[in-house]
């Protein structure tokens, strides 16, 4: 048994190799999950404003041979790419960012959870100048939210473009994504 100035107060322990191991209660160790995440940026070529269509970004982990779209067996991209499935229920850190591209006075999208909003983000104009066009005043406006999020199994999350304004066409600029947080 370990000595306690080495055992952290929450039941964690280092190893040897530099992994961390949780004690269970009749003492036997067990390897923590990795971490599940799932990062996605839009398919500007794919996407129209009223129907957004997503890609895992190229930054995120390869989420290997089992299936194109599947992360860490957490989460799934559909095959139309509109929408996430979730395998695994749990505690999950949602977020989303829509750079919007135009000069309405209001935009807007939201995190659906089975068609139900859980997120908002609305983003007005500043300033609009009516003696210049639509093209002259254009704004580019980011709008982002996040949250913690209880999801569970075979729900399905997607983003929606409220207004269906003209999005900015930069895969970067526009993305969301999950981390799961907890069992």
């Amino acid at each position: 048994m370990e000595s306690p100035d080495r055992r952290s107060h929450d039941g964690l322990s280092p190893l040897r190799s530099g992994r961390v191991r949780r004690s269970t209660r009749n003492g036997d160790q067990k390897q923590r999950k990795g971490i599940r995440a799932l990062h996605l940026q839009l398919d500007v070529e794919a996407s129209t404003a009223a129907t957004l269509k997503w890609k895992t970004s190229a930054a995120a982990v390869d989420p290997g041979p089992r299936s194109k779209y599947l992360l860490n067996n957490a989460l799934r991209l559909s095959e139309d790419r509109t929408n996430v499935t979730v395998d695994e229920t749990g505690l999950y850190f949602v977020y989303a960012q829509i750079h919007f591209e135009n000069a309405r006075a209001r935009n807007a999208f939201a995190v659906t959870v089975d068609g139900a909003f859980v997120m908002k983000c609305f983003q007005s104009l500043d300033y609009f100048n009516r003696s210049l066009t639509s093209t002259e005043n254009s704004r580019f406006k980011p709008c982002y939210s996040a949250s913690a999020v209880v999801l569970h199994q075979n729900q399905v999350v997607a983003v929606a473009n409220l207004y269906a304004h003209r999005i900015y066409n930069d895969p970067a600029a526009n993305f969301w994504g999950f981390v799961k947080l907890a069992d």
